[in-house]
């Protein structure tokens, strides 16, 4: 500041009578000096679209400079800027934001497929949608699913019901997923009792382990972490795509520890072998779960009819006995018809070629623009930093840098002051004139 208008300031100052002491802290609690700036909204709009609170991000970003003294802005300001700019507030603008959400996905990706379907008063009735990705997993993982609605709903209390597979891990995978106005009640409440009348009815059939109530539970863990029954439509579809692109992660970590290392056999069979260089590490643990208990059976008789032979096994504990029939019999291969593809690990499945889409469409050009500079800066920093002097390098050609800036800044400034004093001339002239 000039030093004649710091004393003019102290003077005014000390002629001024306040009822509080003056506190310099509070200084930037006042709005004309709270400012969020450009990397800072970064981190705002970032975190939001993760799910993370805003009282989260307000404090990683105070903890980033030392505590909340050293902010030029408060939680508050924090929350502002996310119901300003990255909400869509009005229920009447959500059916379209949602529309236009869908439209960008399909954009990015033209196997993102979706449908809406509106009533005469153009309302929302039912929402289908599917990602690239979970429609390129259904080819591999549509042999089993379920339909569960039992989450939560969103705050126009839509029932919010997802497509639910099995994959090569045996973790459960989402392959779509819906809100719909007009399901019937009773068709839900079968839904939810499934696991009292599936087993009975089809316990023969291959269920690929989806008939625990696990599966429930484990999705629902996955959709707390970013769904919220308060969420708007577009909200809750947004963060729906974190679900989806977290059990592809999940995925990809159990793909990439396959490939790192296989687990030991706890026998010599040719048998378990083979199912080890066959299986997933997951689906191999499963089976190696039975040759371990295999020890509890015994073969008390063999009855022959005709061509056939019938085992009983006697067994303390509930297992398949397949395995003790084999080795009673001295079978050591395994016919390839047992071993099911679905749980191998050497098929090359296309979906996991596919990258889920993230909607972007919240950051604008002069953002994405940011973001790929500090994506430069940390690369470059990342690479060659590592010692004082590489630093001051580097600091070096940014102060290069900022001055050339401000530089193109103000010849930019000023030509568009001369084009304005021009073309004032020119209407002066022109008024005069007539």
């Amino acid at each position: 500041m000039d030093t004649a208008l710091s004393v003019a300031v102290e003077n005014f100052l000390s002629r001024v009578s306040h009822s509080h002491p003056l506190n310099p802290k509070l200084s930037g609690m006042f709005s004309a000096n709270r400012q969020l700036r450009m990397h800072v909204k970064d981190l705002i709009q970032q975190n939001d679209q993760a799910g993370i609170r805003p009282s989260k991000t307000y404090q990683a970003l105070a903890n980033a400079v030392g505590g909340p003294a050293n902010l030029t802005f408060t939680e508050k300001d924090v929350r502002n800027y996310i119901s300003r700019h990255l909400r869509i507030s009005g229920d009447e603008t959500d059916p379209k934001e949602l529309l236009k959400h869908f439209s960008r996905m399909k954009e990015l990706n033209p196997n993102f497929f979706f449908e809406i379907d509106m009533d005469e008063n153009h309302s929302i009735r039912n929402v289908f949608w599917a990602d690239a990705w979970c429609r390129a997993a259904w080819e591999y993982f549509g042999d089993v699913v379920t339909v569960d609605t039992t989450y939560k709903t969103n705050r126009y209390d839509m029932p919010f019901g997802s497509f639910v597979g099995v994959n090569h891990h045996g973790m459960f995978t989402l392959l779509g997923c819906y809100f719909i106005v007009n399901m019937d009640i009773a068709l839900m409440d079968m839904f939810a009792d499934r696991h009292m009348w599936v087993p009975v009815f089809f316990k023969d059939e291959f269920w690929a382990g989806m008939r625990s109530t696990q599966h429930s539970e484990s999705i629902h863990s996955v959709f707390d972490k970013y769904l919220n029954s308060k969420s708007s439509l577009l909200q809750f579809v947004r963060q729906y795509q974190n679900c989806v692109i977290d059990k592809e992660q999940k995925e990809l970590e159990c793909d990439a520890a396959d490939l790192r290392g296989i687990i030991p056999c706890v026998s010599s069979s040719p048998i378990e072998k083979r199912f080890q260089r066959e299986y997933t590490n997951s689906m191999f643990r499963d089976v190696q779960d039975q040759f371990i208990k295999k020890a509890d059976c015994d073969i008390s008789s063999v009855n022959h009819h005709g061509t056939s032979k019938v085992c009983e096994v006697d067994q303390q504990k509930m297992v398949f006995d397949i395995l003790v029939v084999l080795l009673h019999f001295r079978v050591i291969a395994v016919s390839s018809q047992y071993i099911l593809s679905r749980w191998s690990k050497n098929v090359s499945r296309r979906h996991t070629y596919i990258m889920s889409s993230i909607d972007m469409d919240r950051s604008d050009e002069s953002m994405t623009i940011f973001r790929e500079l500090c994506s430069d800066f940390y690369n470059v920093a990342q690479d060659f930093v590592a010692t004082p002097e590489v630093a001051a390098i580097l600091r070096d050609a940014m102060d290069s840098a900022r001055q050339k800036l401000k530089e193109h800044k103000e010849s930019e400034h000023q030509a568009a002051h001369e084009a304005f004093l021009k073309d004032s001339k020119f209407n002066n002239t022109t008024n005069h004139k007539h």
